[in-house]
């Protein structure tokens, strides 16, 4: 395998592995809020699972609730992939891996 075939592979649109999570998420992209699903998540973004029409490029801001005793985790986003199922968002910070941790269901 040549150095170019490499660098080729390494430039991946995801650059973080992704996990299966089922977790609820409330979240609001200008002034519509909506509660849907996550249906997988990496350090770097996730997939919400809805039927709302979002368009790329559209920031959204995602708020998780980590336990039931403590404020919701606020997450600022941008939209970067629309299917029918629902949409891609790539986290404008990433997140820590213990939440990534707690979400997901290994």
């Amino acid at each position: 395998m040549t150095t170019s075939d490499k660098l080729g592979q390494s430039e991946e649109r995801r650059k973080d592995a992704r996990y299966k999570c089922r977790t609820s998420v409330q979240y609001a992209v200008q002034d519509s809020n909506y509660t849907a699903f996550i249906q997988d998540i990496s350090y770097g973004g996730g997939f919400i699972e809805s039927p709302a029409s979002i368009k790329v490029g559209e920031t959204i801001t995602m708020y998780v609730q980590y336990t039931e005793d403590q404020n919701p985790i606020t997450m600022i986003g941008k939209v970067v992939r629309v299917s029918p199922q629902g949409f891609g968002v790539r986290f404008k910070m990433g997140i820590d891996a213990s939440l990534v941790k707690h979400l997901t269901e290994e």
